[in-house]
């Protein structure tokens, strides 16, 4: 089992690159409109295809001067505008094509939540686990990476835990954990075996700061 352990970053990148193919698209599910079949929390992956009567469906629309992304099922279509309803709900809406973004070929339930805090990124899982296999070391030279990424998020917000708590309740609390894992690892410090856990949790952070960031802000600041 141990000497599978290196594949395990590699397979992890794999699917994450699987699931950034054109075409393919993550939601998380926060409302229970569509329970039981699809619990709230659930992370929804989206096909760039039209759904069939009866298919899950995710498409755009706007309330109070924001915009969102619903996952309703289709319950008609009718001259080129789609009917949608929520198993649990009553409403019908209807939407026109080109606001459809596609049909839900898979749900996961309840991980939905852990994508939006970036914790189920395949990405950190590869970190974490080359992390684990490497020689302890001090978590310390972390600490730049899990506070700076959360000044990042404030200052560039996107998607993430940046959009469901804000820009600056993010800040708060991501400088608040990346201080209590140096403070903490300054209580252990003659301990070795928390060194590697102390380093994860600032890698996970990192990972949920840059998941909460609009990269595409970052760059266009940097051209400036």
């Amino acid at each position: 089992m141990r000497a599978a352990l290196p594949l395990l970053p590699l397979l992890a990148a794999l699917g994450y690159l699987l699931i950034q193919q054109p075409g393919l698209s993550l939601y998380t599910v926060v409302t229970g409109s569509m329970e039981p079949d699809i619990p709230r929390g659930s992370l929804a992956v989206v096909e760039a295809a039209p759904p069939s009567l009866g298919e899950a469906g995710a498409y755009r629309l706007e309330a109070g001067g924001r915009a969102y992304v619903a996952i309703h099922r289709v319950v008609g279509i009718e001259g080129g505008r789609y009917l949608f309803k929520g198993d649990a709900a009553e409403a019908v809406e209807t939407v026109p094509a080109e606001k459809v973004i596609g049909r839900v070929a898979l749900v996961v339930p309840y991980v939905g939540y852990l994508y939006m805090a970036g914790l189920a990124n395949p990405l950190l899982v590869a970190l974490t686990i080359l992390l684990a296999l490497a020689p302890p070391g001090r978590a310390s030279t972390l600490f730049p990476l899990s506070f700076g990424t959360g000044v990042l998020a404030y200052m560039f917000p996107g998607r993430g835990l940046a959009a469901t708590m804000g820009p600056a309740p993010l800040l708060a609390y991501s400088s608040a954990l990346s201080a209590s894992l140096l403070i903490l690892e300054r209580l252990l410090e003659r301990r070795d075996g928390p060194q590697q856990l102390l380093s994860i949790s600032h890698i996970m952070l990192a990972v949920t700061n840059v998941s909460s960031t609009d990269l595409g802000g970052v760059l266009r600041w940097l051209r400036a």
